[in-house]
């Protein structure tokens, strides 16, 4: 975009079905460049701004609309700047209207319109549009705009107003020392008043903007919550503080210079600035700038955010080997953005490291059964703390906070106090892995696509190539995976459907591994036996069953661990689940064939906690072996 003559600086927290009625006016105007201050990353708001030519200005936890808004402004690139709040909607003719009497010494404001579900102040005035972006009347509005707006100037200020970057500069922004905001509108008008020489402060009648009652605020039907009267307090006892008594001018007046002047701001009271600034929002957040596509009427497209960089994040992982599979793609993207040397990871036990990449590269790897809680501990230092779904939102959310992570992120499903960026992943109809990924976003990271990337070892290779040769089984003769066991027997198809599917598969004339996890060798062996002799039962560690798990041409499995470590490696993968939820814990990958049974009741599997069947057996197992195998060949 060429030099733009007006910013528009747009700070938002909440209000994103409002901004983005804004933004479709704002953005018609060539003259113009926006710039949207987001209070606290948020991944919804990031997909909705993508598609737009606007820059964002972010910060990765909330710090309030003073400190958005002064480092929204510090990146618009504009002679004029206009401050407006998210819920206000631009009418017909607002730029020519205010930059009429606009100037370098001028505070130019403009009119707004408003529902009436609070009381309107002067120059304010109630006009019934729609009180909620889904019931704005656009083009009533317009027209009525077009038919009352006058181009005249009268004295006043108030938002929405305009003002050159040089003045803006001079009076040094908002005072952040007012957050999350209330009072710091009448102290800036005030500084500004006070300037010498001062500027001029008029109102131009010809623009009129809509608002939709500050809903933003948290208005509602007259109703004003706790937070926003404490945060109302907040602000005017700042603000007595700081100049010694109360503003006098009404709302949309200019303030006296005259009853101000000789007054030396307070220093910043310990209480009412800089505590309660860290009690409400934490420490100070790191800051992002994203510009996303191009001008009007220029090439160019979406620019991808830059990441958080420079900060140290761990990553927890919970549950058994399923869930480690399902966490990989987050862990792989966290490392490609962030660097190596700044991720940790938190694992149940020493076998999941077998499947990261190059785990020895990482800041730190441990493992709550081999490190205990003091190991985990050191983990936990980082300035981000992360979890793979599912996890227990307690352990996870203290473990968090004792190491010090600034940044805490967890679903917004699983709510915990003690987290303190809870993220909208997904419904419970998402899979695992797309909900971990989504987590990312918070941190400014794009998803992708999942990557794996599950290393195989060498060595193992050789040692399945060894074993399968004393089985008598050749390089080239294709193998079928069958795994019988599962973490939970309750997620277990009947062996003995296991044992028939065995013996119909080698009735095609197919080789027969029959896969055992730890403690499952006894069942691995029956699973065999029964069989034939043109089946083998493998029971190995998870190196080796990885590398064995690649050999095979197809692997059937229930809901178990070693199949989503099939798909993840690519292998055609049959699941037979039952009592869970296939949309969210299925195996992942692009060669996954899933089974379920018909019961009415299913899924009623839930992590950590057990199952209480009604039925006397797992009729959502009911899985026939002939369904088993055209499930199987659906996938050749």
């Amino acid at each position: 975009m060429k030099h733009p003559l007006v910013s528009v600086i747009i700070p938002t927290f909440r209000a994103l079905d409002c901004l983005k009625i804004s933004l479709a006016e704002f953005l018609t105007e060539e003259r113009c460049e926006v710039v949207v201050g987001l209070d606290g990353d948020r991944p919804d708001f990031r997909r909705a701004l993508e598609r737009h030519p606007v820059t964002l200005s972010v910060t990765e936890r909330r710090q309030g609309a003073c400190a958005t808004t002064n480092l929204a402004a510090a990146q618009a690139r504009g002679d004029y700047l206009l401050f407006c709040n998210d819920d206000m909607v631009p009418g017909p003719g607002w730029l020519d209207a205010m930059l009429r009497p606009a100037g370098p010494k001028t505070v130019v404001s403009a009119v707004c319109w408003e529902p009436g579900l609070i009381p309107a102040p002067p120059p304010h005035a109630v006009r019934d549009f729609g009180h909620h972006p889904g019931s704005f009347r656009r083009d009533d509005f317009f027209a009525a705009a077009r038919r009352e707006a006058a181009a005249v100037t009268e004295p006043g200020v108030n938002y929405p107003f305009m003002i050159s970057r040089t003045l803006w500069d001079r009076v040094g922004g908002l005072d952040e020392r007012f957050e999350p905001g209330s009072a710091s509108d009448p102290d800036l008008f005030i500084r500004l008043a006070l300037l010498d020489p001062a500027p001029e402060m008029v109102r131009a009648r010809g623009a009129v903007f809509y608002h939709f009652a500050s809903r933003s605020s948290i208005f509602a039907g007259g109703r004003v919550s706790l937070g926003w009267k404490l945060h109302r307090r907040h602000g005017r006892l700042m603000f007595r503080m700081k100049w010694g008594r109360m503003w006098e001018h009404r709302f949309g007046q200019a303030p006296a210079a005259e009853g101000w002047r000789g007054i030396k701001p307070g220093p910043e009271p310990p209480i009412a600035g800089g505590l309660w600034r860290r009690i409400w929002f934490g420490p100070r957040a790191r800051h992002q700038v994203v510009r996303f596509g191009s001008g009007p009427g220029e090439a160019g497209g979406v620019r991808e955010p830059e990441p958080w960089t420079g900060r140290t994040i761990t990553i927890y992982v919970w549950g058994g080997l399923g869930n480690a599979v399902m966490a990989l793609p987050m862990i792989n993207a966290a490392r490609a953005a962030l660097g190596d040397r700044n991720v940790s990871l938190v694992l149940p036990g020493p076998e999941m490291a077998r499947l990261v990449p190059e785990p020895g590269r990482l800041k730190n790897v441990k493992t709550a059964k081999d490190d205990g809680l003091l190991g985990v501990l050191q983990a936990a230092k980082a300035d981000i703390a992360l979890a793979s779904l599912p996890y227990p939102r307690w352990r996870y959310g203290l473990l968090s906070v004792l190491g010090g992570a600034r940044l805490r992120i967890g679903d917004a499903e699983l709510r915990n106090p003690l987290l303190n960026r809870p993220v909208a992943t997904g419904n419970r109809g998402s899979h695992l892995v797309e909900r971990n990924l989504a987590m990312l976003e918070a941190i400014g990271l794009r998803r992708g696509e999942a990557a794996f990337d599950i290393p195989v070892n060498q060595r193992a290779r050789e040692a399945v190539v060894c074993f399968l040769e004393k089985a008598g089984i050749g390089g080239k003769t294709a193998i079928t995976g069958l795994h019988p066991g599962s973490g939970n027997p309750v997620r277990r198809w009947p062996e003995e459907r296991f044992v028939e599917l065995g013996r119909a598969l080698v009735g095609q004339g197919r080789r027969i591994v029959v896969f055992g996890g730890p403690g499952e060798e006894g069942l691995a062996a029956r699973a065999a036996s029964g069989i034939g002799t043109r089946a083998v039962p493998f029971c190995a560690d998870l190196e080796t069953a990885l590398a064995m798990i690649e050999r095979c041409a197809a692997f059937i499995a229930a809901d178990s661990g070693l199949a989503h470590c099939a798909a993840a490696l690519g292998v055609p993968t049959l699941a037979l689940m039952g009592p869970s939820d296939e949309r969210m814990y299925r195996p992942y990958g692009p060669r996954v064939r899933v089974l379920t049974g018909k019961a009415d009741c299913r899924p009623c599997y839930r992590p950590g906690r057990p199952v209480r069947c009604r039925h006397q057996r797992r009729i959502c197992l009911d899985i026939g072996v002939e369904e088993a195998l055209e499930g199987l060949g659906e996938l050749a």
